[in-house]
């Protein structure tokens, strides 16, 4: 895990979640990217262990904001299914949240 920190613009509406009696805050953020290819990463951030109520006023939509986190970079298969074809690996990134603070522009 590698110390991730970044400012976001916050595309959607932070929504509440629950997976097995654990209640999670879901926002779908887009960062800038250097590439020619791409202009904006899109991340889903997952929230756990955080305060809803302060979240949540922070947290407002085109919004920018500053993240601390953790950043994985994770693999997944696809088509795992053919016995023909090889089974390919998508990567992922997933970002576990520290501090969330909003930016003063």
């Amino acid at each position: 895990m590698n110390l991730f920190l970044f400012t976001a613009q916050i595309i959607t509406q932070p929504e509440v979640i629950r997976i097995k009696s654990n209640s999670y805050i879901v926002i779908l953020v887009s960062i800038p990217n250097n590439k020619k290819k791409l202009a904006f990463f899109k991340l889903r951030i997952y929230f756990k262990n955080y305060f809803k109520s302060d979240l949540l006023d922070i947290c407002q939509y085109k919004k920018i904001v500053i993240i601390e986190g953790n950043i994985n970079i994770k693999k997944y298969l696809l088509n795992s299914d053919s016995f023909i074809q090889q089974s390919q690996k998508q990567k992922y990134i997933e970002v576990q949240v520290n501090k969330i603070q909003p930016c003063i522009v």
